[in-house]
This record gives C-alpha cells, sequence and structure tokens, in this order.
C-alpha cells in the first residue's frame, strides 16, 4: 500500500520584517508530488493542517479543505463515517483541475501531518531557531505534535 507523504526540507527562508518561515514542502504520493517537488510554502499550513484535521475528527463524515498558502493549490478532503477519506489533489490557477484523487484512513492522514510536524520541530531546534524570534512557532508547533500524538493513540 501507497504511503501519504509531506514532504519538507530542510532549508528555510526567513524574512527580516516577519516572523514567517517558508520551506519546501509537497505531498508525495505513489511517486507522484504535489504540487511539485520544486514547492515551497508557509510552515503555517502544517499547523493550519493539523487544527482542521482535529476539528472534524469526531464529525462521522466531513468534506474540508487544507489550503496551500503560496499558490493556487488545495487539497480537498471528503471523509466517511469509516474514518476513510478520499483527497482530492486540487490545482485552480486558470481553472479548477483535479490532477489526482487518492484514498486513505484518516489516521495515515493525520499520521502523515504529525510526521511532517515533528520534522519542522527537529529543524527549528537544530538551526536554533527554537529559542528568540521564532520560539512562539517552535512551541505552537510542539503543541500541534502533541494534539497530533494523542489524537492518532486514540484512534489506533
Amino acid at each position: 500500500m501507497n504511503e501519504l507523504k509531506i514532504v519538507i526540507q530542510e532549508e528555510i527562508f526567513t524574512s527580516n520584517i516577519t516572523t514567517n518561515l517558508v520551506l519546501p514542502l509537497f505531498l508525495e504520493y505513489d511517486g507522484t508530488y504535489f504540487p511539485n517537488k520544486q514547492w515551497t510554502d508557509f510552515a503555517d499550513i502544517l499547523n493550519m493542517w493539523t487544527y482542521t484535521l482535529l476539528k472534524h475528527i469526531r464529525k462521522k463524515e466531513a468534506k474540508f479543505i487544507l489550503y496551500f498558502m503560496d499558490g493556487p493549490y488545495r487539497l480537498d478532503v471528503t471523509k466517511d463515517k469509516e474514518m476513510k477519506v478520499t483527497i482530492q489533489f486540487i490545482n485552480f490557477r486558470n481553472e479548477e483541475l483535479t490532477e489526482q484523487t487518492i484514498q486513505c484512513d484518516y489516521v495515515d492522514l493525520l499520521t502523515a501531518v504529525y510526521k511532517a510536524v515533528n520534522k519542522f520541530n527537529k529543524i527549528l531546534y537544530n538551526k536554533e531557531m527554537h529559542i528568540g524570534r521564532f520560539e512562539a512557532i517552535y512551541k505552537q508547533s510542539l503543541i500541534a505534535s502533541k494534539e497530533l500524538k494523542v489524537t492518532i493513540g486514540r484512534l489506533l
């Protein structure tokens, strides 16, 4: 079975005027990449995706969107009562185009986000960005990681 992965790489781009962090971040599934293998986006989407997923955990059925922040891309997610999800990888640059549709368990989607959040935390720590200017981002990401871990543990 193919595993959904949220790939993040260690290079982080910062600005002198904001605390926004941008890094290479994309999805990998069955040898394909979305939006693409060179995509960079705001690290904030990891927290946004975390809390969107946690918000819908108790709903028997749900439809929601996980947005990329730096371009016309999104994930349209449909969760059914068996905790299975259908994820459409959407490009809406000119017109709405479904680039790929996959199915997996809700816990697999949560796990992919959890692994990405943990990797992001390690990157921040190793680059000594867990203190000082980016400390609040690091602390928020640690909270997201803990909430995901607890939720995944309850589902398994």
